[in-house]
Formats: C-alpha cells, structure tokens, sequence
C-alpha cells in the first residue's frame, strides 16, 4: 500500500465496544470553558514543563488557571492561552485580554508575573495564538496589530511586531527546531463568504522570524494574502499544503489541528475536512496526516483522475474531527483522536499509530465510549508522553460554554 493508504476500523469501532484498559477519565476541573472542536481556542492544554507531573493550563468563564507541582495558580482573564517553558523551567503564557496581547511568566517558585506585548481590539472570534521557545527567546505567533491580520511577536513589548498576513483572521500553529533554529507555522484563514476555515498554508522561517519562507527555501514577499482564489488576489499567497480545488473534490472547512516535528526536523501535521456540500454523498469529517520529506510535501496533487492523500480513514462510517500527534521515531507515529460512528451524535476518544512514516494507519482502538452517555463530546485533546506512558487532558462540549476538564493517562502497550 502507498502513501495515503486508509487504516482498518476495529471491530464495531465506537458502536458500545469496551474502551480498551485507559486509566478511568477522571474530571480535574469542573467548569472549564469550551468552544467546541474546530478549533477549540479555550480547550486545556497539557506541558511537560516539570519531572514529576505536566503542566496543565485551564480557560474557565473568568479565569485562567495553571495546575503546577500540586499548585492552582490564576492567571486572570486570558482568553485562547497558549504555553511553553524555557530552559530555567519559567513557563510563559501568551493569550488576549480586553485590550491585547498579553504574556504571563510564571517561576517555579514565584507569582505570575504579566506584561502586555501589544495593544489591538478584541480579534475575530476565528484567530487564534502560539508560542514556542528559540535560541533567541520566546516567538509568538497570532493576531496582528490591526484587524485580520496575524503577526510575529517576542517577548519583548518594546519589539514590532511582524506582519505575515492581511485580509484574513488566522488560527495558527507554530514549532521550533532547536537543532536547526527553525521555525515551522501552518495556518488556516477564515473565509466570511462562506464561513468556514478554508485552505491550510505553511510558512517557515530561518533567522528566528525575521523573515519567512516556503517548505523549498524559497523567500516570500511580506505581507501575505491567504485569499482563496475564487475572491481575487492583492498580494502574494501562501504556500498552501491542503487539497484545494474544490470542483474537482478538494477539501471544505479545512482545518489544522496539530503540528509536531520529527527526528529530521521535518513537520508533520493533522488537518480535518469535510467535501464540498455539492459532493458530499452525506455529512461527515475526515482526517488527513501531512509531512515534508525535505524535498515535497506527502500530499499529493490531481494524478488526472483524482486527488491522493494521506487520509487516516477513508470509510464513511466512521467521523474524526481531529486529534493530537506524537512522533515516536522516524517511523513510528501516534495519534489521539476525537471520533465516533456517524450515526453517532457525540463524539469519543481512540488511538491509532502508524509503523511506516505514516503510510499506513492501524485500527482505531477506543479511549472512552461514554461520549453518548454523557450526551457530551470528549474535545480538544492535548497529550504528553512520560516514560512509555501518555498522560492526557480534553474537554467536554454539550453546546453549554462551561464544560469539565477530563485527565486520563494511555499506556503505551495500547499502541502495540
């Protein structure tokens, strides 16, 4: 089987089959916030930031709270918060307030201590932030300083910020090559036309993000426009690494969910679909693993007769709105998904992995199977993998803005 070769189903796959032997879900924050699955920019987030237990950052209604080292510590109001850690162990926290962008650090063994970075209104409900550590300290990437547009930040409030993108509201992914000093963001622009997330992009940077290039090396012209080409260009484009096309099958509401890097310092990443609503047979999401070799991309274009790619799953029985990657080694790649029967009207959680790079895919096997239960879907998983285990949080989604935070751990024989 080549590249883009579907996994099998278990065994009446999230149709009341036992969950396989998880540690029990357990709730570890009761009223978090949710906002769904595509994207949930309030879902927990998991670091593996101390020796002895991850790090845990929890959006709640009026707060955001950092579990650490057995400690509850409030960060105040600070809305899509993503974290990191630096070599000192300082984990730093970037996310929105009423007036900006603001950054939050927090030592061991102090107080959190918050700075503003940038002064904008409130963005579009569809952008999103990320943050990451470099050799030259801290990199955030997220809305710009004027509507609809996405920006570079550091740490640094008296820094300008660099615009990337116009025209659009972004919800971004970023990760650093240390090895390498690389950066690496995917991005998915909203489109008002049809309010949906449409296209995926990638952009890379070798000078700590002072400028920004395609997957080849070659250089961009700042800023970009990540307009879909029905609606007409202004400025250059961005490199785009999804299926597009759309009347000849591509792929509709498209969205990344992850973005993880392997031993070559190669990205790989999650990206969910649906078909345009014209080719649909019927309603239902699909999931689709990227990666760059070094010298293309694994998502192949038009052979004449159709489009190739590296679906998880191509039976229409099954939904996967997305999950979380681990790359394990060069071969040996993990995932945690949210998925469901599609007659289903929640969803679960289950795991798969891949023992070739991603060319093919194992069967789903269940996390939980207490979605319907619940009449509540398990969304927005973040994982860390400790020893040979994985310690996990999600949230819960019933359409209510609080929802529980759920903690479990994976013992990584499942993967087997």
């Amino acid at each position: 089987m080549g590249a883009g070769a579907a996994w099998t189903l278990a065994p009446n796959l999230l149709r009341g089959a036992e969950a396989h032997p998880a540690e029990a879900v357990q709730v570890l924050f009761p009223s978090g916030r949710s906002l769904g699955y595509f994207p949930n920019v309030m879902g927990p987030r998991l670091l593996a930031a101390d020796e002895d237990a991850p790090a845990v950052l929890i959006h709640s209604v009026s707060d955001t709270v950092l579990h650490r080292g057995g400690r509850k510590l409030s960060l105040g109001s600070l809305a899509r918060a993503r974290m990191v850690t630096d070599p000192d162990g300082v984990i730093h926290v970037a996310g929105l307030r009423d007036d900006g962008l603001w950054l939050v650090r927090v030592k061991k063994s102090g107080k959190p201590t918050a700075t503003q970075l940038a002064t904008f209104p409130e963005p579009h409900p569809a952008a999103g932030l990320d943050v990451v550590w470099t050799a030259e300290g801290l990199r955030i990437i997220g809305p710009g300083p004027t509507p609809r547009t996405m920006a570079v930040y550091t740490g640094k409030p008296e820094a300008k910020p660099l615009v990337l993108t116009i025209h659009a509201p972004v919800h971004p992914l970023l990760r650093y090559d240390a090895g390498c000093q690389r950066l690496h963001a995917v991005f998915c622009p909203w489109n008002d036309y049809s309010a949906i997330y449409d296209t995926v992009y990638y952009l890379r940077s070798d000078d700590h993000g002072a400028s920004w290039l395609k997957a080849d090396g070659s250089k961009h012209e700042l800023p970009l426009q990540p307009t879909a080409r029905e609606h007409g260009f202004e400025r250059p484009r961005p490199e785009p690494i999804s299926i597009t096309g759309q009347p000849a099958g591509g792929h509709s509401n498209t969205l990344a969910h992850c973005l993880e890097l392997d031993a070559d310092g190669h990205p790989h990443l999650l990206y969910t679909f649906n078909r345009p609503y014209h080719l649909a047979r019927e309603p239902f999401m699909r999931c689709v693993h990227v990666c760059w070799d070094g010298a293309k991309w694994s998502l192949d274009n038009w052979d004449g007769s159709k489009w190739k790619s590296g679906e998880l799953s191509a039976d229409f029985s099954v939904d996967i709105a997305g999950g979380c990657l681990d790359i394990v080694d060069r071969q040996t790649i993990r995932v945690l998904l949210m998925c469901k029967d599609r007659k289903a009207l929640w969803l679960d959680l289950g795991i798969a992995s891949s023992n070739d790079g991603g060319k093919t895919w194992s069967a789903i096997k269940p996390i939980t199977t207490d979605a319907g239960a619940k009449a509540a879907h398990y969304v927005a998983p973040s994982w860390v993998r400790r020893g040979t285990d994985y310690d996990f949080v999600c949230a819960g989604f019933n359409k209510e803005p609080e929802a529980p935070v759920y903690r479990g751990t994976i013992p990584g024989h499942l993967f087997a």
